[in-house]
């Protein structure tokens, strides 16, 4: 869907992508999908919720990774944001022709989704104010969306070795999690 950006419809079950041939955005839609049909799936009646908005170990996984980190209190998260960019990213200075600008470049798209989860735990923050990947304060206002984002991130990632190594080492309660919710998915669904 040209000019609405890439995004998963709950309503119509259907993935909507921008760019045909990025396949990170792709695994990060589906992972959207994977989400609520997996809370279908347990719930056993047609829903429009997502699991990872409704999983309270899923929650507490969040906040003990994001406590963890440094992200929750205001001593620390700035702190804590430069540590995980410069793990993440590659300071660049650019020359413009008015003078040299200073940017961050994600070191791998699936550092992306990295950053992504970055964002949710600091509710907007890393991109807002550390040109972070990420959504943006307005964006987490509903607080169910840093649990739906999350979800989505880490399905992104979870076939790519090294990404998920690099999220097991800064979210091992929600990698842990996550891979039980999925766990969960299939054994339901095996009818066990």
């Amino acid at each position: 869907v040209k000019g609405k950006g890439s995004y998963y419809s709950i309503a119509n079950k259907q993935l909507n992508q921008k760019d045909d041939n990025v396949d990170e955005i792709f695994r990060h839609e589906y992972g959207h999908h994977i989400d609520y049909e997996i809370r279908e799936l347990l719930s056993g009646a047609p829903t429009f919720r997502a699991q990872s908005e409704r999983d309270l170990l899923f929650a507490k996984a969040f906040a003990g990774d994001r406590s963890e980190l440094g992200l929750r209190t205001r001593k620390t998260r700035f702190d804590a944001i430069e540590r995980l960019r410069s793990e993440l990213y590659t300071n660049v200075t650019e020359q413009k022709s008015f003078g040299a600008y200073e940017t961050w470049n994600v070191k791998s798209m699936d550092y992306a989704q990295i950053s992504d989860i970055i964002d949710a735990m600091t509710e907007g923050l890393s991109y807002n104010s550390y040109q972070m990947w990420g959504h943006g304060k307005s964006y987490y206002k509903d607080k169910g969306k840093r649990y739906k984002e999350t979800f989505a991130c880490l399905s992104a990632i979870r076939g790519k070795p090294e990404s998920w190594a690099m999220a097991q080492k800064l979210f091992p309660r929600l990698c842990e999690r996550y891979d039980d919710i999925i766990r969960m998915a299939i054994r339901k669904g095996k009818g066990s």
